[in-house]
Formats: C-alpha cells, structure tokens, sequence
C-alpha cells in the first residue's frame, strides 16, 4: 500500500485539487460555477462529520442559532485528515488497478511526450491553435492510460491559463477528475480529442497514422 506508485498517485490527487482552486484566484465567478460544489466539498463535509457524532469539530458543538457554525481547530484537522486519507485509498485503488495497463503506459509515453513537447514548440512560435492540436494527439494516444491521460489533461489546463482561456479551464476540471477516476476502468470515449470545445463523452474517429501507434504499444 505504501508502494512509489501510490505514493505518485497520491501527490497526483493532492496537486490536482490545489490546481482546480486556482481559477477562483483569477476568476471570483468561477466558484458560482458548478465546480464550486466540488472544490467546497471537504469544508461542508465537516458539518457531516458533526452530524454522525463526531464530537469537537463546531464552534458552540454546532449550536450557532440560524448561522452557520465555524469549524474548531479540532475540525479542521480531523477533516483534512479524513480528505487526505480518502484520497491515499484512493491512490492506492488508482495504482493497482493500472498497473494492469502499465506496459502500455510504457510504450505509448514517448509517443505521447512527443506530441507535447511539439506543443511547447508551437507555443515558442506563438502558434497557440498548433500547440494545443499537438496536446489533442496526445490525448488520442495516451487516454487508455491513466497517468498519460492525466498528464495531458494537466497539459491543456495550463494551456488555459496560459492563454486565458476561462472555458478551457473550467472545462478541464471535469475532464481532470473523469481521466484520474474512469480511465483505469475503461470509461473513456475512444478517439475524443480532450479539449472543452467537444463533449468529454464523444467517441470519435481515430486517424489511422494514430491508430497504428496505438495497436503496437498495445501489442
């Protein structure tokens, strides 16, 4: 359980979500949008905790009136605790169940950071729209794969910001969750290009020069 795998997982889960809180840093509109109910999902999970008995974890033991009570410092704590926990399990569930898939991981990898280092290139030589075609080839390639597919999630996320390009952003934030928790399950939709401008649920055509790529890796 307290293998080097998990262990990346883990700061994967970690630096994802303090990643996902960045936008609100730029756009105050961004935590009205629905990513909100995510992001604030460990401070109401407190009240949670306080409602099945956990004693110690609200101000006034949670007897606030009609306001809403602040957690304690005891509250804080047991609820970061409980997160991380949460996401170490899920860490650990995330390595075993790819490891299945770690030789394609292997293979497809310098495919994959092929494309992306053709996307810092295109973005050297301000070609912004050829450098995020370049990330679409890599999500192509690397999407069966779930570290690959995270990382080219993360690729098109900083795109976003890099290019303030708010519905990129926004629009990563679903895509980042589904490729660290669906793709080892293989809940991906085969050919889908990754960017925010086509459905995250949208098989589409895989060009042939990319399809070959993939049958030998998986070979």
């Amino acid at each position: 359980m307290f293998q080097p795998r998990t262990l990346k997982f883990f700061a994967l889960i970690i630096g994802a979500y303090l990643l996902l809180l960045t936008p609100g840093v730029i756009w105050s509109a961004y935590f009205e949008s629905p990513a909100r109910y995510l992001l604030l999902l460990p401070y109401f999970s407190v009240s949670l905790f306080h409602a099945i008995g956990v004693p110690g974890l609200l101000e006034h033991n949670g007897l606030c009136g009609w306001g809403w009570c602040s957690p304690t410092p005891f509250g804080w704590l047991f609820t970061a605790l409980a997160w991380l926990l949460s996401a170490w399990c899920l860490a650990w569930a995330m390595a075993a169940l790819t490891l299945r898939s770690s030789r394609f991981a292997r293979n497809i990898a310098p495919y994959v950071d092929a494309e992306i280092r053709l996307a810092r290139d295109a973005e050297r030589a301000n070609n912004e729209a050829l450098a995020f075609s370049h990330l679409e080839r890599a999500h192509v390639l690397g999407q069966a794969s779930t570290w690959q597919h995270v990382q080219v999630h993360m690729q098109m996320l900083a795109w976003g910001f890099r290019h303030r390009q708010p519905r990129e952003v926004v629009g990563q934030v679903p895509r980042l969750i589904g490729a660290a928790t669906k793709t080892a399950i293989g809940l991906v939709p085969n050919g889908n290009t990754g960017g925010s401008n086509v459905s995250a649920l949208r098989p589409m055509p895989v060009p042939e020069e990319l399809a070959s790529i993939i049958r030998k890796a998986m070979s």
